[in-house]
């Protein structure tokens, strides 16, 4: 039976995976069985549970973090703490790059450049809207913690859009 190597689909968004194993049925006889996976690698980057935003420093260099994020297909929204490394970043440099990944940051797919905006008050209740719509009682008692800690007030919302 001949070799079946791995292929990849030409529009890179599903990878298809071939395994060829043979039965062995009544000595000579041999039955091929081939298994095909189709697996979509491109999940909508607003429907990830967490995103690897990527920011950029003054050297040049990028940081990535791992953050919620909410959204649609258009701008995909996130928050931090208004003081945290990556919000400064951004106040610098609007470029970034995401890609979804686990709660550690193990990315799970490519990076896609991105334009990052820190929002304004009124913004950021759309934003914060959208991530209570997707984390519901996650999103709130993480609210309310920040809320006895008095840092509620000092978040800052960002807006990601796909270049």
């Amino acid at each position: 039976m001949p070799y079946l190597p791995p292929t990849l689909a030409a529009n890179n968004n599903e990878a298809i995976h071939t395994t060829a194993a043979l039965a062995s049925l009544s000595g000579t006889r041999h039955t091929s069985v081939i298994s095909i996976t189709v697996k979509n690698t491109m999940k909508p980057l607003h429907k990830a549970n967490y995103i690897l935003l990527s920011t950029k420093k003054r050297d040049g260099s990028f940081v990535a973090t791992p953050v919620w994020c909410a959204g649609d297909e258009h701008a995909i929204y996130a928050f931090s703490a208004g003081d945290a490394g990556k919000v400064k970043r951004l106040r610098n440099f609007r470029e970034c790059k995401i890609a979804a990944c686990t709660v550690l940051g193990k990315r799970l797919g490519e990076d896609h450049s991105a334009t990052a905006y820190l929002l304004n008050a009124e913004e950021s209740v759309i934003a914060h809207r959208s991530l209570v719509k997707k984390y519901g009682l996650q999103m709130r008692l993480l609210d309310l913690g920040a809320s006895l800690a008095g840092r509620k007030k000092s978040r800052a919302f960002i807006r990601i859009e796909l270049a």
